[in-house]
């Protein structure tokens, strides 16, 4: 499958950089997801038990999120496209971390797990290296167009969104009062909680209409599935070793929406 994948998208490239004239359309995209984060913890064990551990982090629930885009198509053939653009997409992720048992002057108490949940909001710059179908006319100005291929994934901004109960931003941005060896990367230096990069498979289908000459009007379903551990590889536990925290916890990317937006053909 993945060499498959890939032999389309070389004859693709190829034929778009032989290319001397065809369709030039230009155009701006909105897209609200939700992010159907994929969270897993492979070391659910409390921090009384295994300090590094520091209990169970699920996720709490799916979160919103919008996307922004200029982008452009370059028809290579009758029915296909390259399509790529600057895309500003926010993955946003609201996690819940339980530590089920603690430990505090000498010993061990599991009655009243602490429990706690934070949002975290990212906003990524996706470079997308599209391949575009679209049909003749099913109706009068009406196609259907597909849309997939890879994206690369630059962060340009994260932010906590309230209060940080889960305490992940505590871990790679500040200090806690009550627990300064496990602020700030557990070493002093503060890091980003996410990854700066990630690579994700995009697929989108809809409709274009033309509302006048030279300009249309699109609306689909999309889906943005990322590949990468979205946890900063750098962040560690303050134990011996510096262990990092995304050797066990997982934090992936999923987006479900909708996309819509106007394009003009320029040639």
């Amino acid at each position: 499958m993945k060499k498959t994948l890939f032999s389309v998208f070389l004859v693709a490239f190829v034929q778009f950089a032989n290319a001397q004239k065809g369709d030039f359309k230009i155009g701006f995209r909105l897209a609200p997801s939700t992010n159907i984060a994929t969270v897993k913890d492979n070391d659910p064990r409390p921090s009384g038990v295994v300090y590094t551990a520091d209990g169970n982090t699920t996720k709490e629930s799916n979160v919103s999120g919008v996307g922004v885009s200029f982008y452009f198509d370059y028809f290579f053939a009758d029915n296909l496209a390259f399509s790529s653009g600057l895309w500003f997409t926010q993955k946003n992720f609201h996690i819940r971390n339980t530590d089920g048992e603690y430990y505090y002057n000498g010993r061990y108490f599991s009655g009243n797990p602490y429990t706690g949940v934070s949002k975290y909001n990212t906003t990524y710059m996706q470079i997308p290296l599209l391949l575009k179908y679209q049909t003749n006319e099913i109706a009068k100005k009406l196609k259907v167009y597909v849309l997939v291929g890879p994206t690369i994934d630059l962060k340009v901004s994260e932010k906590l969104v309230g209060p940080d109960g889960a305490h992940y931003w505590n871990m790679s941005r500040q200090l806690t009062y009550h627990d300064y060896d496990r602020g700030r990367n557990a070493s002093g230096k503060e890091v980003p909680l996410f990854n700066p990069l990630d690579i994700t498979l995009f697929i989108s289908g809809g409709v274009t209409y033309e509302i006048m000459d030279k300009l249309d009007i699109f609306g689909g379903i999309m889906f943005n599935k990322g590949f990468m551990n979205l946890v900063n590889p750098n962040l560690k536990f303050a134990d011996l070793n510096q262990t990092k925290v995304n050797s066990d916890i997982t934090w992936k990317a999923f987006l479900v929406g909708m996309e819509m937006g106007i394009a003009y053909n320029i040639k």
